[in-house]
Formats: C-alpha cells, sequence, structure tokens
C-alpha cells in the first residue's frame, strides 16, 4: 500500500498541466471551475508520482519512462493506463488506485480554497483500497439518522469532528469496495475509534456488503478490511484497504 496527501498551495500548476496526456487534458477541460481543475490535477499529480514508485520496484522494462495515464472507468474510479517506453499501445496496469480532494465551498471562516488537501493511494492487485477526505463541518441531524446506524449514532453524538469521521470512513470503504455512493453507506458500519488522533489511528470498520466476497472468491481465507484515519487541520483523512489472503496487511 502506498499513499500521498498534500495541500493544494503546494501544486506546481502549469508544469502539471503540461505533462498531461490528449486524453487527460480533454477530461481536465470538461471542467469548468478553476477550483475543480486545481483539485483534480492535485489528485492526480499525487496519483501518478504513486504509480512511478510502484513502476519502480514492480514495472516491466521500459514503464519508469513510459506513458502514464489516469483516467476514469465506466464506473468513475480511476484506471491506470501505461505505454511503455518505445511502445505504441497502453495497456491496463493491474493496480488499484484512489484519489480524493477536498477544499471548502463557499470558503470557510479561516479557510481558503488554496488551503485545501488531495490525496492518493495505490494497492497491489488483488487488494482494493479507498482514500476519502472530508472537511470537518456540521451536518444536519437528517443527515446522520439516514446514515448512521443507532450503535454509530450513540458515539458520533452531536460532534461535527466524529460525524465527518465517520461519514469519511464509510466513503473510504465504499471506494475500496468498489462500490461508490451506488451502495447505501448505511451499510457500512463504522465503529468508535480506541482514540481520535493526533495522529494515524485504526478503525473498526464493518460491511454488510456482498462486494466484499468477490475479493474473497476462489480463495480459500476471506478478504478484510482495514481502516485508519489522520486528523489533518479542518479536514479528516480515512484510507481503507480490503486485502486478499495472498496480500499482506497495510504498513
Amino acid at each position: 500500500m502506498r499513499f500521498a496527501i498534500c495541500d493544494l498551495r503546494s501544486l506546481p500548476v502549469r508544469s502539471t498541466i503540461d505533462s498531461l496526456s490528449a486524453r487527460e487534458r480533454q477530461v481536465y477541460d470538461g471542467f469548468k471551475a478553476d477550483k475543480r481543475r486545481i483539485e483534480w490535477l492535485a489528485g492526480r499529480t499525487l496519483a501518478k508520482q504513486l504509480v512511478r514508485d510502484y513502476l519502480d520496484v514492480h514495472g516491466p522494462e521500459g514503464s519508469r519512462a513510459g506513458l502514464v495515464e489516469i483516467l476514469p472507468s465506466r464506473g468513475g474510479a480511476p484506471v491506470v493506463w501505461l505505454t511503455p517506453e518505445g511502445k505504441t499501445e497502453a495497456a491496463l496496469l493491474d493496480v488499484c488506485l484512489s484519489i480524493s480532494h477536498r477544499s471548502p465551498v463557499p470558503p470557510a471562516e479561516g479557510i481558503s480554497p488554496e488551503d485545501g488537501l488531495a490525496g492518493a493511494a495505490l494497492a497491489e492487485s488483488p487488494s482494493r483500497i479507498g482514500i476519502d477526505i472530508e472537511l470537518v463541518e456540521e451536518r444536519h441531524p437528517s443527515f446522520v439518522r439516514s446514515y448512521f446506524c443507532l450503535e454509530e449514532r450513540k458515539w458520533v453524538g452531536c460532534d461535527p469532528f466524529r460525524i465527518t469521521l465517520g461519514w469519511a470512513a464509510k466513503e473510504a470503504a465504499l471506494k475500496a469496495l468498489r462500490t461508490g455512493l451506488a451502495a447505501n453507506p448505511a451499510d457500512i458500519e463504522v465503529l468508535q475509534p480506541p482514540s481520535f488522533g493526533p495522529g494515524w489511528t485504526t478503525l473498526d470498520v464493518r460491511t454488510r456488503l456482498t462486494a466484499l466476497d468477490s475479493v474473497s472468491a476462489g480463495n480459500t481465507a476471506p478478504a478484510s478490511l482495514s481502516s485508519r484515519f489522520l486528523p489533518c487541520g479542518p479536514y479528516v483523512v480515512v484510507i481503507s484497504l480490503i486485502h486478499g489472503p495472498a496480500a499482506p496487511p497495510p504498513a
């Protein structure tokens, strides 16, 4: 498992735009708002860094200097296309990639859009990974009633950080399961963590979704879901990893 997080202020916008492929540039040009473009660029920049780090160790000959493209799949999840140096045809790289970015809209008190965060996470197949970044903010009580079970509501209460943490954990797990919000977030249960920071903290996340079973298909041992979170200023970051029987747990 590899991951990276950065603030949007540190992004070299011009050089990042120039490095986009024609297909990536088409996606980029489809965004009308500058804020959305900057967030998208930040996420792709981090993701490409992770992919090239992966290729340094596991890539075939010529892959490190090849063309790496990160494009949306039919379901919207990012996938990696690799054209090795000296080749003309791109092929899908057998990794799982997840990207997240968040900045306040409209700008929150004391926080500008440039203070946003972007993150990316990568796992080798057959593992799956999801990352989610959320701005800690108040949410309507109906939101909590709709997406949090009774046991979850007991520990999140009305606290904005705890509610945001619970929601980010659900989002990260759904990304790892490759269902996204097409599945019901209420089917992901987040147990109260042993502490609330300040460093990386383990989360116990459980799911009633059958999507987890597909990772275990054909294996003698079941796949498992592990998550952890990091408070990061006004944001919270959650990473969820589904690792099959042949894959090691996250470092």
